[in-house]
């Protein structure tokens, strides 16, 4: 067994934590995927539910995964997950917020352009595939990769296409093939129509900068394998390498899970089930506050509503 990671040892260590926090956040997890069925069931609007409630879901989808990574006491791992988290309830807030269906158009007109980059990267008959596969045969690793066989042909794309054309989406389209002019880049959705040009922006716009500013930064260090300093450390005056499943961050990740999943579902309830806020707020005394105030010494200063 590595001196680096000692599974038992690190389960051992951290079996008071996760027996407090684990069970809430499965309760989070659980009341945030019920509050999204119960949104579907009566969202209204043309677009906007593909903008809210898609994001809605992605966000208890990488919580559902957090989850598995901290039952693990494998806190640093999970940032990564939480990161992810994060950024789908930034989308979701900006599109229930205001102007909800304009910005829901907005989303869709996005993910149609991404689904047409995608299906002509992977075919080897257009101009992107041909690129593609001139890089895969340069590349040793890519010269091995054999990528599925897909179905797609010019005939669905142009089909994917004409939905740009329908009624409620053209002046998102219009909007879409302007800003990415002015750009010079594939734009994010919420970028149409003088909105924020990137995440950070998009979190000062929403309110939540600090999160941006002190996590998420943070967090990015760890996805993009930049966090050298997190990983050295001093022992005895002399530098050694920090120990996996350590346990330090196990608290705060478990605290930042359950605060994204309350956001989440305090920005669907208010988009969709207005009359639950108040039943969502007496769960969360009762349930979720006695072991929520123990992971965080200031709950209150976490999120704005919590």
């Amino acid at each position: 067994m590595s001196n680096l990671l000692d599974r038992d040892l690190s389960l051992a260590a951290s079996a008071d934590v996760r027996a407090a926090a684990a069970p809430v956040l499965r309760e989070v997890i659980d009341f945030g995927l019920a509050a999204f069925q119960r949104c579907s069931a009566t969202a209204e609007g043309h677009d906007t539910p593909m903008g809210v409630l898609f994001p809605f879901l992605h966000v208890f989808e990488m919580l559902d995964g957090v989850e598995i990574q901290l039952d693990k006491a494998a806190p640093i791992p999970a940032t990564t997950t939480l990161r992810a988290a994060f950024e789908a309830l930034l989308a979701m807030d900006w599109v229930a917020k205001e102007d909800s269906e304009r910005r829901g158009a907005a989303y869709v007109v996005a993910e149609v352009h991404r689904r047409l980059a995608r299906m002509e990267r992977y075919d080897f008959t257009t101009e992107r595939g041909k690129q593609l596969r001139a890089v895969l045969d340069s590349d040793e690793l890519g010269k091995g990769l054999e990528f599925p066989e897909i179905p797609e042909g010019e005939k669905d794309r142009e089909e994917l296409r004409s939905l740009l054309d329908e009624p409620h989406l053209k002046t998102a389209a219009g909007e879409y093939d302007r800003t990415k002019q002015v750009m010079n880049r594939t734009p994010e959705f919420y970028a149409l129509w003088g909105g924020p040009r990137d995440l950070e922006s998009l979190a000062r716009k929403l309110g939540r900068s600090a999160y941006y500013e002190i996590l998420y930064r943070s967090w990015s260090g760890t996805a993009h394998a930049n966090d050298l300093t997190r990983q050295l450390r001093h022992v005895d005056g002399q530098a050694a390498i920090a120990r996996l499943r350590d346990g330090s961050e196990l608290v705060a990740t478990y605290a930042h899970a359950i605060h994204i999943g309350l956001q989440a579902i305090e920005v669907g309830l208010n988009k969709y089930r207005y009359d639950e806020l108040k039943s969502f707020w007496t769960w969360y005394r009762s349930v979720v506050s006695p072991v929520y105030r123990r992971l965080t010494p200031k709950p209150s200063n976490v999120g704005r509503a919590v």
